[in-house]
């Protein structure tokens, strides 16, 4: 109905912390959800390290805090929506502040009436193992930026300006990649999507090297 699905506790400080947080376990890679019922859920059913970040968005201090209780990886699992999209995009602009974790981004399947799925639904409609697949199939942030930048530009003929823009873009975002080897991979893929346009590796790399170069000045 119109009711919301989760109600947040009178006098709780979002911002102080994730729901659910503690020393993380095995792989130390930390599953952000949304919800804290989805974060509670999901650990009941023998899921790791996952935690909530209700209604607020993830911030600096909490992926202080994920460090400091081991994570190495952050799973970012939101529900499968426009307001999960937005998260996952905010999300992803704070952790760039922590290149010294991993990030993914996993995809959360719509439901068979094509409506909106969270992690706890997808539990209780298709088991634990299902949300398990999910987080393991997570694919790098690289490549979650690399389909948000190409998106608006799948079409057959691309206007010249149009294709100075993706590139322009492409360049700004490779360039916001901190690890080499993954700016490298968003590089190769994303010339492989755009074969045809007459870009080479090398022209595409002297105009990422000059523009870092001019930041740093």
């Amino acid at each position: 109905g119109a009711e919301p699905k989760y109600i947040v506790t009178k006098g709780l400080d979002r911002k102080a912390g994730l729901f659910n947080i503690s020393p993380l376990k095995g792989t130390k890679d930390l599953v952000v959800v949304e919800g804290y019922l989805d974060a509670l859920y999901a650990t009941e059913k023998g899921l790791e390290n996952v935690v909530a970040v209700g209604s607020a968005h993830l911030g600096p201090e909490h992926i202080q805090d994920a460090m400091a209780k081991g994570a190495r990886k952050v799973t970012l699992c939101f529900d499968a929506d426009e307001a999960g999209k937005r998260g996952a995009d905010q999300a992803l602009e704070v952790l760039k502040g922590f290149p010294q974790l991993r990030a993914y981004v996993a995809h959360i399947p719509t439901a068979e009436d094509g409506g909106k799925m969270d992690p706890d639904q997808l539990i209780r409609e298709q088991g634990v193992d299902a949300l398990r697949a999910v987080v393991d199939g997570a694919i790098p942030a690289w490549e979650y930026e690399l389909g948000q930048l190409l998106e608006p530009y799948q079409k057959e003929d691309l206007l010249p300006k149009e294709v100075d823009q993706l590139l322009e873009k492409s360049v700004a975002v490779a360039n916001e990649i901190a690890d080499p080897l993954d700016r490298d991979r968003f590089t190769s893929a994303f010339l492989y999507q755009v074969e045809g346009l007459g870009v080479t590796k090398e022209s595409l790399l002297g105009v990422q090297e000059k523009l870092s170069y001019q930041r740093k000045r």
